[in-house]
C-alpha cells in the first residue's frame, strides 16, 4: 500500500474509534473501543495512544477512555460558519413557547441526522435536545423528513446503504418512508407519536437553503406538554412558515 494511501486508511480508522463514542454515552473500555468500532484490540491500543498524544482522548484512573473537550473544537467552525443557527434562533424559541417544547434544527451526517442548533424556553423542560445528539434515519420523523425531502437520485443511494444495513425491517421502513412523501406533500411536515430517542410526540419539516442543502426543524413534545391536536393544527405549520422564511440562508 502506498504511503498516502496508508495514511488515509489510518486517518479512517482513526475516525472509526472517535465515533465509538456515539454509540454508547460515556467512558470507554479498551475492550468496548474494540467491539464498538471493529477494529482489533492491537489497533486501538496504537490510535488511542497516539490520540492521546494528540489530546483528543484521555485514560480516566479507572483505565476507561473517554473524549476530551479538545473534540468540540473540532465541530465549532462548522456551528460558527452557520447563518442558520444565527438568523432561527428567535423563530426556534417562538415555537418553544407553545408549549415547553424543545425545537431543533438538523442536518444528515451518513446515515444519521445530527442537530446543529436547539432551543427549549427553560432548563426544566421535559425533554432536552443537544447540540451533536444524532438521531437514525430509520427510528425518526427528523430521518423520514429528510429522505422524503431530497432528490430522487440522492434518496436511492442512501435508502440502498439503509437497505443493507436494515434488512430485516425494511418493508416497514419503506412504507414509513412512503407515508412521509405523502404527507410533505400535502400539508408540508411529518407527525409522528414517537421514536426510538423519546416517547413523545415529533413534528418535522424541512428546511432547503439558498445553496441546495436539505436540513429539518423539528418539535419534540411529550403528550401531557401539548395536545395532539395543537401539534398537528399549530406546531406543524408554523414550522412550515419558518422553513420557508430562512430558505434563502447558506
Amino acid at each position: 500500500m502506498a504511503a498516502g494511501q496508508a495514511g488515509a486508511a489510518t486517518l479512517a480508522r482513526g475516525l472509526r474509534l472517535l465515533e465509538a463514542f456515539q454509540q454508547k454515552l460515556q467512558p470507554l473500555t479498551h475492550g468496548e473501543l474494540a467491539t464498538l468500532s471493529g477494529l482489533t484490540p492491537a489497533t486501538v491500543t496504537r490510535l488511542a495512544g497516539a490520540l492521546e498524544k494528540l489530546g483528543y482522548l484521555r485514560r480516566r484512573p479507572d483505565r476507561r477512555w473517554e473524549l476530551t473537550p479538545r473534540v468540540l473544537s473540532l465541530g465549532y467552525p462548522k456551528l460558527a460558519a452557520s447563518r442558520i443557527r444565527r438568523f432561527a434562533q428567535p423563530y426556534l424559541l417562538e415555537i418553544a413557547r407553545l408549549g415547553d417544547v424543545s425545537v431543533a434544527v438538523a442536518e444528515a451526517a451518513g446515515l444519521s441526522m445530527v442537530f446543529i442548533d436547539t432551543c427549549t424556553v427553560s432548563a426544566g423542560a421535559p425533554i432536552r435536545l443537544d447540540v451533536g445528539e444524532r438521531r437514525n434515519m430509520v427510528d425518526s420523523a427528523v430521518g423520514y423528513t429528510y429522505l422524503g425531502s431530497i432528490g430522487d437520485e440522492e434518496r436511492a443511494r442512501i435508502t440502498a446503504k439503509l437497505r443493507a444495513r436494515h434488512r430485516k425491517e425494511w418493508r416497514s421502513v419503506a412504507k414509513r418512508l412512503d407515508a412521509a412523501r405523502g404527507v410533505l406533500g400535502d400539508r408540508g411536515f411529518v407527525y409522528s407519536d414517537g421514536d426510538s430517542a423519546h416517547d413523545a410526540q415529533t413534528v418535522a419539516a424541512p428546511l432547503i437553503t439558498g445553496d441546495g442543502r436539505v436540513l429539518v426543524v423539528t418539535c419534540v413534545a411529550p403528550r401531557f406538554a401539548i395536545s395532539e391536536a395543537r401539534m398537528r393544527q399549530e406546531v406543524g405549520p408554523r414550522i412550515v412558515v419558518l422553513c420557508r422564511l430562512l430558505t434563502d440562508l447558506r
